[in-house]
């Protein structure tokens, strides 16, 4: 794959022109592949493994000057986690603050620890990494 999760994580989308959708999966596909793979997050000792995401990204639309958003603004780093009230995301680079401001990341829908317990729902994953977490 040649990439990093983290250099995937920075300008995920840069590229992708007029809202090409198929480009989109391509570079989210990339994402969930490294994702699921190769990556978890580890709380104590225990360790959760990605067994569902969604993605969420928006840019302001200079063109129709819309400000319309399914996803949470916030100022973070390339694979920080968010914690928010619908749930956890590994977030995108982004700047909510900037004159183009763009944001996003990936929702945690379910994980899975390493005795194969499943943690289903983005509000039971957040519960159970910040239990473990504590």
């Amino acid at each position: 794959m040649g990439k990093d999760l983290k250099t995937l994580l920075t300008n995920p989308f840069e590229n992708i022109k007029d809202g090409n959708i198929k480009d989109f999966q391509k570079e989210c596909k990339k994402i969930a592949q490294l994702l699921f793979s190769k990556y978890c997050i580890n709380c104590n000792g225990t360790e959760y493994y990605f067994a569902e995401i969604e993605f969420y990204y928006w840019k302001f639309d200079w063109k129709e000057k819309e400000w319309t958003k399914v996803t949470y603004a916030r100022n973070s780093k390339a694979g920080d986690l968010f914690f928010h009230l619908s749930g956890i995301d590994i977030c995108f680079e982004s700047n909510y603050m900037e004159d183009k401001p763009k944001f996003g990341g990936i929702l945690i829908r379910a994980v899975m620890n390493e005795n194969n317990k499943i943690t289903a729902g983005p509000l039971n994953c957040k519960d159970e990494i910040l239990n473990e977490c504590q």
